[in-house]
């Protein structure tokens, strides 16, 4: 049986696209727009990753996958910034997330950002991007992690949103928590 394909937009260096590969999962495009990450995770993870700005990809070149991961641009929506949230232009990239998300269809998305999300713009960014990833026809549910829960050796709390497309007869649900505070 082959393996599920995966592809990760704003890749960073790789640490999800990591996480998925040691899963058992294949990972055969990525994308990112820093040159530094990008030569990193070529480094580390192989030569499929794209360097080049997400707002001019041509979503034809993306090839077909089972799953799309990606951790747009968190600045924005961050405590420690100015929280701009949906305000902005960095703020706004995860609308590229959603069109690739709407051009490939993968069964399953999985995206990653800052505790902030939730409260940004009032709660209203955290809603609309939740209402854009639903309006093309993904069952969405959007959770909060402390990493260390689940084994990660330091406390970060973040926000998975993860969406299930609606033809699937599949729910996704919170995983149970691996470790305690011992």
């Amino acid at each position: 049986m082959s393996k599920p394909k995966v592809v990760s937009l704003f890749s960073g260096c790789g640490g999800m696209d990591l996480g998925f590969m040691q899963a058992g999962y294949e990972l055969v495009w990525a994308n990112d727009f820093e040159k530094a990450a990008c030569e990193t995770y070529a480094n580390n993870l192989g030569s499929h990753i794209v360097h080049g700005d997400i707002t001019e990809l041509d979503l034809k070149k993306i090839p077909e996958c089972d799953v799309m991961i990606g951790g747009f641009p968190c600045q924005d929506f961050s405590m420690i910034w100015k929280r701009g949230g949906l305000e902005t232009d960095r703020g706004n990239l995860y609308k590229y997330f959603v069109k690739a998300v709407q051009y490939k269809k993968p069964k399953i998305f999985v995206a990653e950002n800052v505790k902030g999300l939730l409260t940004a713009n009032k709660g209203a960014a955290v809603r609309t991007i939740t209402e854009d990833f639903a309006r093309i026809g993904y069952k969405v549910s959007v959770d909060l992690y402390n990493f260390a829960d689940y084994g990660v050796p330091q406390i970060r709390q973040r926000i998975f949103i993860v969406g299930v497309r609606n033809d699937l007869n599949w729910e996704f649900s919170k995983p149970l928590p691996t470790h305690d505070k011992s």
